[in-house]
């Protein structure tokens, strides 16, 4: 079963019960308890709508703790670095190489949608201040990655099948419902 928002519950333990039925055989039913991660996907989700919503540096400081805690070391300091540079070439940091970028809302964009992709969840899109495809701002979509041909851009499919390719500062996350796994 499944419920709706409003029976929704802040609780972070959870009850499953699976009942299985065979033909000539007794009714089996199996409950297991759980509880969510803190480091999981709720938890991820309430730091991509924070990094998405303003640009506090401790809302990017909780994005680099969580990619310390979910991957291995090595990935996770390449992540971090890799985050760090862009800040500084595309996004016109200037702070220290060692120390947390400055925020602002196009590299929270980027930092949110690395996030949910290593989850495998869709980030979904509206594309704004375009200035030369003027006729798509306002258009939704999602994000597919970044752009092989430029590493500036991002390339998203809009709602109609259209694929773009647009920087980041022009990348408004939205919200579409329950987040959902990427598709294919």
């Amino acid at each position: 079963m499944m419920f709706g928002e409003a029976s929704f519950s802040a609780s972070t333990k959870f009850m499953s019960m699976i009942c299985a039925e065979r033909q000539g055989k007794p009714r089996q039913a199996h409950i297991t308890n759980f509880t969510f991660q803190a480091d999981g996907p709720i938890f991820v989700v309430n730091i991509v709508d924070a990094l998405t919503a303003a640009t506090r540096p401790e809302d990017l400081a909780d994005a680099f703790a969580w990619f310390e805690s979910m991957l291995p070391e090595h990935d996770a300091h390449n992540q971090i670095q890799f985050i760090r540079h862009r800040a500084r070439s595309l996004h016109g940091c200037t702070a220290p190489q060692s120390s947390l970028p400055v925020p602002t809302r196009a590299l929270n964009t980027e930092v949110a949608y690395m996030m949910m992709d290593i989850l495998n969840l869709a980030f979904d899109i509206r594309l704004t201040g375009l200035r030369s495809a003027t006729h798509l701002n306002g258009r939704e979509g999602v994000i597919r990655g970044q752009d092989p041909a430029d590493t500036e851009r991002w390339r998203a499919r809009l709602d109609d099948g259209t694929c773009v390719s647009v920087k980041a500062a022009n990348i408004v996350h939205v919200r579409r419902g329950d987040y959902r796994r990427v598709s294919p």
